[in-house]
């Protein structure tokens, strides 16, 4: 994601909203990672905006099945490191289509 991005700013509430519901689940790991390449700025719009989710910067390549380069991008993926979700543009991820997806993949073996 990316604090330029519009649909990526869209969509954070809804994101806030689905992290605090599983943030001490430790079968469910949250990753925001920085596009702005400037990982104090996503900080500072998560801090203004008192979200609580964790941004970390991208050191290394990411496989282009994971991310193409289209903001916003979501990827979930199971315990085995498998991708099981993908999805590029906003989407409202309070919806329960998405809470019932996570609470069935953790339920998977």
């Amino acid at each position: 994601w990316a604090t330029w991005c519009p649909p990526c700013r869209a969509e954070m509430p809804s994101i806030n909203k689905l992290f605090n519901q599983f943030k001490n689940d430790k079968n469910i790991v949250f990753i925001f990672a920085d596009a702005d390449g400037d990982l104090s700025k996503s900080v500072k719009f998560m801090t203004n905006r008192k979200y609580k989710m964790p941004v970390f910067k991208v050191t290394s390549s990411i496989p282009e099945q994971v991310f193409s380069g289209a903001l916003p991008t979501t990827v979930i993926f199971d315990k085995q490191g498998r991708l099981s979700f993908r999805h590029e543009g906003i989407a409202n991820y309070a919806d329960k289509k998405i809470i019932d997806f996570l609470y069935k993949l953790k339920a998977s073996e």
